[in-house]
């Protein structure tokens, strides 16, 4: 990527990063973030969320999972005697994953 292309990046994403949407305004601080095997540019993002995606290895079941504990926690499911935050069982995530690949979304 060179620089003319970051700085149409930085415009496209409004100077702030891709996941957070955390920035100064000026662009400065967001890093390229690149598809870990094919090298491929995905978007700009701050430290704090490079480190997540590095952390999770980018496994979107990581991420569906984390937004279903945030919209309903384990002990609030389990005093309100639902399963899932849709009433859903865990089963859902067996669709979701093969083996560690991701075949359908939720």
């Amino acid at each position: 990527m060179n620089r003319s292309e970051r700085a149409k990046l930085v415009a496209f994403q409004g100077k702030l990063c891709a996941l957070c949407g955390a920035g100064d305004g000026s662009g400065r601080g967001l890093a390229i973030d690149r598809e870990s095997k094919s090298g491929d540019v995905c978007g700009l993002l701050c430290q704090p969320c490079r480190a997540l995606l590095a952390h999770t290895k980018r496994n979107p079941l990581f991420h569906y999972r984390a937004l279903n504990y945030l919209a309903g926690p384990p002990y609030q499911r389990m005093n309100e005697g639902t399963v899932g935050p849709d009433g859903e069982s865990d089963a859902v995530w067996t669709d979701f994953q093969d083996g560690g690949n991701v075949v359908d979304g939720p």
